[in-house]
């Protein structure tokens, strides 16, 4: 795996290499079925120990996940925001 360009500080290296936490990240952002589904399981990658979310604004979780969601998926704070509120 190449070098990583973008900001990977939010990894779980303590846990984890960072090479698992971004396959962990690039797999549940590819087999989402949409974005809120997405938000979730990534946020769902915290409780598992692979990413540091919790503690950070959904604007800050949107702008780090966004390199390696895009094409796909271009997240915003108010998706994360939906995603955790939304009623099952």
């Amino acid at each position: 795996m190449k070098a990583l360009s973008h900001d990977t500080l939010f990894f779980a290296t303590e846990n984890y290499p960072a090479a698992i936490c971004e396959q962990n990240l690039r797999e549940v952002i590819a087999k989402a079925k949409n974005k809120a589904d997405a938000c979730r399981k990534i946020m769902a990658l915290d409780g598992g120990g692979y990413l540091h979310l919790r503690l950070l604004s959904d604007a800050q979780k949107a702008e780090l996940v966004n390199p390696f969601a895009a094409p796909r998926y271009i997240f915003t704070g108010q998706d994360f925001a939906k995603a955790r509120n939304r009623k099952r």
